[in-house]
């Protein structure tokens, strides 16, 4: 590190083009040292953007020793701009050069053997670089690449497991992480690193908090109709299995299910499932004219096959880097960072439908303090939220709706 930029010297013994892994957003600098050859024409330096069609530069300089000048531009899907060729050529064959970049908030700040050279104004956004190029008449001998966060190449990086135990995790651009676990229990990461997947681990660091999980399994007992003996276990020969998965197209029983791992334990045996969505009967049952149809919880005279979920449930207690956020359960949630705040929007739906939002919170209070009900004509299923109060959900139903008024 060196005056607050992170630097990262670029592998300059082969290839032509390097990546910028941060890009070359303002604040970041280049510094590229080398020799002109003897009979040098030309020879340029480009940051090069991203692009999934055409060519696009953000800023190409390129010294041409025949016309004695530099000439700077910036090319837009494959068609060059206007050039700039103001200034003298500072430069000569058979010698040696130091050329810097630097982006600043209006454009490239170019130094030359120490010192300024010219200023080109921005055409492309910085952002948007992602390669230095050099191509012509000239050798490198090293190249600085300096930006303000840490460099990690693709080839370093790598999947640090935090601990604890979740079914889906969603964070935003200030770190404000949150997720959720099988049971619909949200939990706030809580900063820290840990847990009992890390083994001892857990005991050293700071911020590792109790956790336990549960996990439902379903089974569906499905039978047909007898005129002689009512329901029965024995169907058609092109009938689902008389266990069988939701779908009806895997064969299941309650002797073959298995825990997750060895860490899950059983939390009680096989029972009938009486909140099966679509209503049952008294004693848990489902009717239909046939499978697959939709399910109703009376028998009627056109029904010839009927189905009873079943559920058992196992339990994984453990420890991570979350906070349990009070006793709502969620199905889904959506975060987005407010603009030049440290709050974080939070949108949830609950367990039953209902649209939520989570007051205060932070990147200090990542947790939160309470839950406010949020009025909807129709139950949802999906949430999310972008910049600028924009926040969309999907109905049960299949209904798109968007939040309108949000200030």
């Amino acid at each position: 590190q060196r005056d607050g930029l992170y630097c990262h010297p670029l592998d300059v013994r082969q290839g032509t083009s390097w990546l910028l892994s941060n890009g070359f957003p303002p604040g970041s600098r280049l510094v590229v040292n080398g020799s002109i050859n003897d009979r040098a024409d030309r020879f340029n330096l480009d940051l090069v953007c991203e692009s999934v069609s055409e060519r696009t530069v953000a800023f190409h300089f390129n010294p041409r020793f025949l016309d004695h000048v530099v000439v700077r531009n910036s090319m837009t899907a494959g068609q060059w701009d206007s050039e700039e060729r103001e200034g003298a050529l500072t430069l000569s064959p058979s010698c040696d050069f130091c050329i810097e970049f630097l982006c600043q908030e209006d454009g490239y700040k170019v130094i030359v053997n120490g010192m300024v050279f010219t200023y080109f104004e921005h055409r492309h956004k910085p952002q948007s670089v992602t390669h230095l190029e050099v191509n012509g008449d000239c050798h490198l001998h090293e190249a600085l690449y300096y930006t303000k966060k840490v460099i990690i190449p693709m080839t370093e990086m790598f999947w640090r497991p935090m601990g604890g135990h979740l079914q889906r995790v969603e964070t935003c651009e200030n770190g404000v992480t949150w997720g959720v676990g099988s049971d619909n229990t949200p939990w706030a990461y809580s900063g820290g690193w840990g847990g009992s997947v890390l083994g001892g681990l857990e005991r050293t660091m700071a911020g590792v908090h109790p956790m336990t999980d549960t996990y439902s399994f379903y089974l569906y007992e499905n039978q047909r109709w007898n005129p002689l003996s009512g329901f029965t276990t024995r169907g058609l020969p092109t009938d689902r299995p008389m266990w069988s998965d939701s779908t009806g197209r895997i064969k299941r029983s309650k002797e073959t299910t298995r825990l997750l791992s060895m860490h899950w334990q059983w939390v009680g045996d096989w029972a009938v499932d009486y909140h099966t969505p679509g209503g049952v009967d008294k004693d848990g049952w489902q009717y239909a004219v046939d499978f697959p149809r939709n399910y109703h919880a009376n028998k009627q005279l056109t029904d010839y096959v009927r189905r009873r979920r079943w559920v058992r449930r196992c339990r994984l207690t453990t420890s991570g880097p979350w906070l349990e956020v009070g006793n709502t359960k969620i199905a889904d949630l959506s975060l987005q960072s407010l603009p030049n705040s440290h709050a974080v929007s939070v949108w949830a739906v609950g367990a039953n439908g209902d649209a939520l939002y989570r007051k205060n919170v932070t990147v200090e209070n990542p947790m939160g303090d309470s839950w406010e009900h949020v009025a909807c004509d129709q139950a949802l299923c999906s949430v999310s939220c972008g910049p600028h109060n924009q926040v969309w959900a999907i109905g049960r139903n299949g209904s798109t709706y968007w939040r309108f008024g949000i200030t």
